[in-house]
Formats: structure tokens, sequence, C-alpha cells
């Protein structure tokens, strides 16, 4: 499962019996627009109880829980994770709490992941009899063949996070004039759609002070439409403006002014 937010990409491996809402044990890769990708394996506190309860009762352990890429979340369900994720990313504790894959996947995390990814990926295929005529699986007969499609899926990972990063990077770059309907005024904006630069043409000193302030207007909002139609050529060009990452990165392009694009102010 696939969370795009505008400032990082969140790609979850939950188990076969789990839900996106119950899921209280995921591991996660989380693609950043700078591209790289953090690993995380992310519990809840009642599942860490869980398991130290179980690891007590079998005489496994039970006495301490921790982990280099483990986070805990107080509430079980991807919304919960994504919504912790998002709080790291903005802080960015991301690369204190995650280990870092975007050149390889660790081997910490391939171990969590081999397991989760031959459960979910492959069917699953008999190794031992159980004694009443049926068999018992292990999941980790296809251990190799989980690990070429974790390596697949990582490596298109990557492929979309440069992706994200060179249209983050193009529409950092964006800055655009247009002038109102009657060429009295430019207006120069930048990405985030800010005025940058106002242009007054020889035409300003036969109109009034309202319809300057009119057409100053006009030029600001028909630089917002161009603004978001050249945002909308660079998602185009990078990640695909009908993908999950497109869609987010253009949300904060669109604006009243960018609805109806008939006419020019």
């Amino acid at each position: 499962m696939t969370n795009t937010e505008p400032t990082f990409v969140a790609r979850f491996l939950l188990g076969p019996d789990t839900t996106e809402e119950s899921t209280a044990n995921a591991d996660a890769f989380v693609d950043l627009p700078d591209g790289s990708s953090w690993a995380l394996t992310i519990f809840t506190v009642d599942e860490v109880r869980r398991l130290l309860a179980t690891w007590k009762e079998t005489g496994e352990g039970g006495s301490y829980f921790w982990g280099v890429d483990q986070l805990i979340v107080p509430e079980p369900g991807v919304p919960a994770m994504t919504t912790a994720i998002r709080a790291l990313v903005r802080s960015g504790e991301i690369a204190s709490a995650g280990v870092r894959c975007i050149d390889q996947i660790t081997p910490h995390s391939l171990g969590n992941l081999v397991w989760r990814a031959v459960a979910t990926l492959t069917p699953p295929k008999p190794l031992l009899g159980n004694g009443e005529g049926g068999a018992m699986v292990n999941p980790l007969l296809d251990a190799e063949d989980a690990r070429e499609r974790l390596e697949a899926w990582q490596a298109n990972a990557v492929r979309r996070a440069a992706d994200t990063q060179a249209a983050a990077a193009g529409l950092r770059a964006l800055r655009v004039a247009a002038t109102d309907a009657h060429g009295i005024v430019e207006v120069t904006v930048d990405s985030t759609g800010a005025m940058a630069d106002v242009r007054l043409s020889a035409r300003v000193q036969r109109v009034s002070l309202e319809q300057t302030q009119q057409a100053i207007m006009g030029a600001y909002r028909n630089a917002r439409v161009k603004l978001a139609e050249a945002a909308a050529e660079v998602v185009r060009e990078t990640v695909g403006a009908d993908s999950a990452t497109g869609r987010a990165l253009l949300a904060g392009f669109r604006t009243a002014d960018t609805e109806d694009e008939e006419g020019r102010y």
C-alpha cells in the first residue's frame, strides 16, 4: 500500500492477515523529494507489549525491546503510521529513526521484508508433512524469489524517488510572467505563486489608478494560471500528472483562478 503526500511517499508492506485499519506491525519505505529512501519497521504500543509477553512465555526473552529502525506508534492502522512518518519528516528525525536504503536494501531491513514479501507475493508451498496428510508451509522457502521481487520493487521505488526529486526541483525553479487583458501591466510570480515583479507599460499613464489596480490584479491572476500550467507540464514530464505523486505535487498550484481557463483577466 502506498500513501503519497507533498513531502514524502510512504510504501507499506502489510502482512497477509492484516488490513490498512488493523495493522499493528508493518514495514515501510519512506521516499523523500531529495531522492533518499528510509526503511522503518513500525509497531503499536500494544503490539510491543504482546511481543514482550510472548517472548517471556516462550523463553525467548521479554525483558527489553529495541531496534535500529523501529518506530512505536500509539494506535494501529496505516493512518496512524502515516501521521508518525509525517511528523518525522517534518522534524528531520526520519534520518535518525530510519535506515537509509536508497542505494541498497540493508541486511537488517531485508530480514524483515523477505518474510512479509514471501507471505504476500508468493503462493505457499509445502515443506514438510504435518502428520495428518497435509503440508506444513514455510514462508522462507521462496526467499530468493522474494529477494528478487524486493530488489525490483526497490529499484522502482528509487526511480520514482528520483523522478519526484526532479519534479520538485523543476517546480521550485518555476517563474512565469503574464499581462492583463489590455497589456497595461506585466506581473511575474515565483514558484510559490507570490508576486515577484511588476512592470508597468506606457499605457498606464492613460488610465486611472483604479484601472491600474485592476490591471495588476488581472495580470497576477493570469500569471497564477500560467504557473499552474507550467507546473502541470513539469509534473507530466517527470512523475506523470495522473500519478498519485503528480496529483499531490500539483495540489498546491490549483487555485480558484485555475479552475476556469476560458478567459484571461
